[in-house]
């Protein structure tokens, strides 16, 4: 299934469609300036527009034998105009308990760190933006690639902005838990292609839960397994399985790049990577001169203080140091 932005009339897109081979394509041809959107689907999606405007594409279907809601945006360059987008997306939101996906160009951003070059806009610009995400209970995919997914000047200002996103809710991330999205190069556009990779399986992997019966002793340690397993079960409005959610997105490594600037993704290729690059950083060089280095090491250990170290210790002095540590903080004593 794939979805973009269209200037031409639906004649083009037929062309396109029988290109590519999609069963099925749904149109808005543009009005004006402003851009039409199509999109290309197969049957077996058993896809069922709900909604069709130049400024989205709201469809039913099902994936892997259950409903979703998928909503294709073009946010209107006009920012009154991006309002009614923003309320017909909230209203969706509140009332779908199904699994949504939004991917599009949204033509805003959600404050000036997604900006690179021009003026710093208002912090109250992004408001409506970030409001209608939190009210419609939206999470951000992972990344890779270049988000700043737009270029163009202002003036004689190179401005580049990251316009173009996809969200879904937590349901969505429930189904599909290691979805991301990837953001290509820019190809006679402006804007920059964005990529949804839907996965529904995560990769096995095996781990090990060790206590450390230290923790027990340290102040306060109770009180916060108290605190989480309150959280827990006060989870009737999601806002702690979704904000867990969203920080496994955020740190889920999907790829590296190895010595020779490859992407590498498999699941035992990326540790290799990993563990390839501390190695090689780790590795010593073996190095027999060290007179230049040490002549810039100023001393702080006096000869008698020296001596001092340097002499064995005696039975008492091992008598009284391991008698001093407490029980519990040394894996030697029994």
């Amino acid at each position: 299934m794939t979805v973009y932005k269209s200037s031409t009339n639906r004649g083009y897109g037929l062309s396109f469609q029988a290109h590519f081979g999609f069963e099925n394509l749904v149109t808005v041809d543009p009005n004006g300036a402003r851009g039409g959107l199509a999109l290309y689907y197969n049957n077996e999606f058993q896809v069922k527009v709900l909604h069709s405007s130049n400024q989205m594409i709201d469809v039913e279907a099902v994936a892997i034998g259950k409903k979703i809601f998928m909503t294709f945006v073009y946010g209107d360059p006009v920012q009154k105009q991006r309002e009614q987008v923003w309320e017909r997306l909230t209203r969706y939101g509140l009332v779908r308990s199904d699994p949504w996906f939004i991917i599009g160009d949204l033509n805003e951003i959600r404050g000036n760190h997604e900006k690179d070059g021009g003026a710093l806009r208002d912090a109250g610009s992004f408001l409506s933006f970030n409001n209608m995400i939190r009210n419609s209970a939206l999470l951000e995919f992972p990344a890779r690639g270049n988000q700043l997914s737009w270029q163009g000047r202002r003036g004689k200002v190179m401005v580049r902005c990251r316009l173009d996103r996809s969200l879904a809710n937590e349901d969505w991330h429930t189904l599909f838990p290691c979805s991301y999205t990837e953001y290509l190069g820019m190809i006679s556009s402006d804007h920059r292609p964005v990529v949804a990779y839907l996965e529904n399986k995560a990769p096995k992997r095996r781990g090990q839960f060790r206590f450390d019966k230290r923790w027990v002793s340290q102040e306060g340690f109770l009180e916060s397994i108290d605190r989480g397993w309150g959280l827990m079960s006060e989870g009737s409005n999601g806002d702690f399985h979704a904000l867990t959610k969203q920080r496994r997105a955020n740190n889920r490594i999907l790829g590296l790049y190895d010595t020779e600037g490859n992407w590498v993704v498999e699941e035992k290729g990326v540790p290799k990577v990993a563990v390839d690059y501390f190695d090689e950083l780790f590795k010593t060089t073996s190095p027999t001169d060290f007179e230049g280095f040490l002549e810039e090491v100023i001393p702080s250990i006096t000869p008698q203080m020296n001596q001092r170290l340097l002499r064995n210790a005696t039975e008492d002095e091992v008598h009284r140091a391991l008698f001093m540590m407490h029980p519990r903080k040394s894996d030697m004593m029994p």
